[in-house]
């Protein structure tokens, strides 16, 4: 989102996007967000595009598998919770990752924690998701190995 073309086409998808009818699938859902990895919540254009995917998000009804946690995290990893539009989707996302009902691997915990890296603790949307993961986490059952250990 460093330059002005991307940013002029994540423009255009915002306005696609906030005007599709049909809601998000949970893989719509994590492969939406986990497009944005290497997009900066610093730009306006993607602000916007997270305010839209905030409602989208929270209009999914379906279930997220571990993977879907995963990647959804995964992509939130070049934002920052000083921007409201942040702190909206991680709001947004914490009941979706507290209802899955799938026990998180190594895999989806350590994208999920790499993902989380720029995130400040003292928004209450992350700590909520922090609580909701330590749950995660307690009840997964895998070892972690180096690659998950690095990534958390």
């Amino acid at each position: 989102s460093d330059h002005k073309e991307v940013r002029a086409v994540i423009h255009a998808l915002t306005s696609k996007i906030a005007s599709a009818r049909e809601d998000l699938n949970g893989q719509a859902l994590g492969n939406s967000l986990y497009g944005l990895q290497s997009m900066s919540s610093k730009e306006s254009e993607v602000r916007c595009l997270l305010a839209v995917l905030a409602g989208k998000v929270s209009r999914t009804w379906e279930e997220l598998k571990a993977q879907e946690v995963g990647n959804a995290l995964y992509g939130l990893k070049r934002m920052s919770t000083d921007v409201p539009e942040v702190r909206n989707l991680i709001g947004a996302l914490v009941p979706k990752v507290a209802n899955s009902p799938e026990i998180l691997d190594a895999q989806a915990i350590g994208n999920s924690f790499y993902g989380l890296q720029n995130m400040q603790s003292d928004s209450a949307e992350v700590l909520n998701l922090l609580q909701v993961m330590a749950h995660k986490v307690a009840l997964s059952c895998p070892e972690l190995d180096g690659q998950a250990m690095g990534n958390s």
